[in-house]
Formats: structure tokens, C-alpha cells, sequence
């Protein structure tokens, strides 16, 4: 049981202190890009305008390119990084070149899957597909990104892709059961198990290896579906600045999706960790007491 509660404690470890770095990162390109270059710039020059010139008056497409093509490259590349490691680190018999491939390939599918979903969900709920599409679209995919960026699909092999339906199941679920992820990695390793979890052709040391497997991708689901909560229900109450004729320049289409999500993503990135680790603390001193 050591070798198990160092794993997951060294991967818990790790993604707290990525996640720290990346959220503070995060919230200094949002200071630098949206504040300091633009909007303190414009509000001089909007001083005298009226309250409602002032919010229809949209951000500037360049500054936002700019802004969400740097933080969804910075999350990508960190998601990916940590889960080649932690899936590498755990199936060392497959090889890195094709697990880095499949990984990325699932990721890139399911983050295009997700943010045609979120830009059909926010023209359903008011955003104009006529006006401003350009800004929709960036702060649809922004959201994505800061969403659902630390997911990744389930690799049964180097060769399976990824269908719409099993993207949805496995978000809306939280990720597939231990008996799944067991037979799964099973298969990656040379060998299937039969249904009732018998298996002929795996010794118990690699028995015990997919047992430390199944237990570290839950903990990887759990900080992952914590972030997505909170990113979600803190952009939720944003979206009030839309209604709102005070004239600030955050009231700015899309500022409103793009400072709620980055504060959601920051407090997520924060929060999953903890409460993973928490809840792994929580059940090991239930087992110490049974």
C-alpha cells in the first residue's frame, strides 16, 4: 500500500504546484493583455462617452486573438506534458512516441468536439451569430480550454479514435469505472481479462500495477471534473455584467466570459488538488480504521 500512497501523493504534488504556476501566469497575461495594454488606455479616451456607446463597443479582435491563442497554447501544452507523464510513468510498456500521439490526438478531438458545443450554447442563450461571431467564437474556445483543458479520453489503444458520444459520456460521468480502466490497460499491456476479472496471461506484479493505474487516473478525473465546476459556476454569475448599463469597460463584449472563466480556472485549479487530496486522505484513514 506505500508504493501507491507515494504515487498518487508525488501526482498530487506535482499538479498542485503546475496548477499554481499556470493560473498565476494566467492572471498576469489577463492583467498585462486585457488591463495594462488595453482597457485602462481606453477608459481615458471613453471618459466622456455614454454608459451604453461604451459597452456595445466591443474588445478590439486583435488584443483577444492574441490574448486566448497564448493562454489555451499554455494550458494545452501543460495538460498534455501531464498526462503523458503520469499515463508514460504508469504503462511503461507501450512506447512514448505512439502514447504522446494518441494522446494528443484524443485531446485536440475532444477540445474541437467541446468547443463547437459551447459556441452552440452560448448563441442558443443570446450571443448574436450575426454581430461580433469573431469574438463569440474566440471566447467560446477560451472557455473550452479553461474548462475542459486537464481532461483526457481514455486510450484502450494506439490505434482507437475517440467518438463524439464516448466524449460526452466521459465527461458528463466524471471518467469510465475502475473495472473499465483496469481491462482497458490490460489490453495496452498484451492481454485482456475476462468479465469476471479473471486473467490468464498477466502475472499479479502487473495485476498490482494496473490497481495503482486505475486508482491514479480517478485522482487525475477528480481534480480535472473539480476545475470544470468551479470554472463553470464562477463564469455563471459574470454573465450578469451584460444586463448591467454602468458603462465599465469589463461590461465590454466577450470580457465578461473571458475574466469569469480565468477567475474560475484560477480557483479550480486550486481547489481540485485540494479536495482530491482531501478526499485520498479521508479514505485511507477509513481503511486504517476497518
Amino acid at each position: 500500500m506505500q508504493p501507491l500512497s507515494s504515487t498518487i501523493k508525488s501526482t498530487l504534488g506535482i499538479r498542485l504546484i503546475t496548477h499554481i504556476i499556470v493560473s498565476c501566469t494566467i492572471l498576469h497575461l489577463t492583467h498585462k493583455n486585457i488591463f495594462q495594454n488595453r482597457l485602462n488606455r481606453d477608459a481615458i479616451e471613453m471618459e466622456r462617452w455614454d454608459p451604453s456607446d461604451i459597452i456595445l463597443h466591443v474588445f478590439p479582435i486583435t488584443d483577444l486573438y492574441s490574448h486566448v491563442q497564448t493562454t489555451s497554447l499554455i494550458v494545452t501544452i501543460v495538460s498534455i506534458v501531464l498526462n503523458f507523464y503520469e499515463k508514460y510513468s504508469m504503462t511503461p510498456s507501450q512506447s512514448s512516441f505512439s502514447l504522446l500521439l494518441v494522446a494528443t490526438r484524443n485531446y485536440i478531438f475532444m477540445i474541437f468536439v467541446l468547443f463547437f458545443l459551447v459556441s452552440l450554447v452560448m448563441i442558443l442563450f443570446g450571443a448574436s451569430p450575426n454581430m461580433n461571431l469573431p469574438h463569440t467564437l474566440l471566447a467560446s474556445f477560451h472557455f473550452t480550454i479553461l474548462t475542459f483543458g486537464y481532461f483526457h479520453l481514455p486510450m484502450s489503444s494506439s490505434t482507437e479514435k475517440s467518438s463524439f458520444d464516448q466524449i460526452l459520456i466521459y465527461l458528463l460521468t466524471g471518467g469510465m469505472d475502475t473495472q473499465n480502466i483496469t481491462h482497458t490497460y490490460h489490453k495496452i499491456g498484451g492481454s485482456v481479462s475476462d468479465k469476471d476479472g479473471s486473467n490468464t496471461n498477466i502475472t499479479q506484479q502487473h495485476s498490482e500495477h494496473n490497481a495503482t493505474t486505475c486508482t491514479e487516473i480517478s485522482i487525475g478525473d477528480e481534480i480535472s471534473r473539480h476545475t470544470m465546476y468551479v470554472t463553470i459556476f464562477v463564469t455563471v454569475p459574470f454573465q450578469i455584467l451584460n444586463i448591467l448599463d454602468h458603462g465599465m469597460q469589463i461590461q465590454r463584449w466577450p470580457l465578461p466570459i473571458l475574466l469569469g472563466c480565468t477567475i474560475g480556472h484560477c480557483l479550480g485549479s486550486i481547489i481540485g488538488p485540494v479536495v482530491a487530496w482531501s478526499s485520498y486522505y479521508l479514505k485511507n484513514v477509513e481503511k486504517k480504521a476497518q
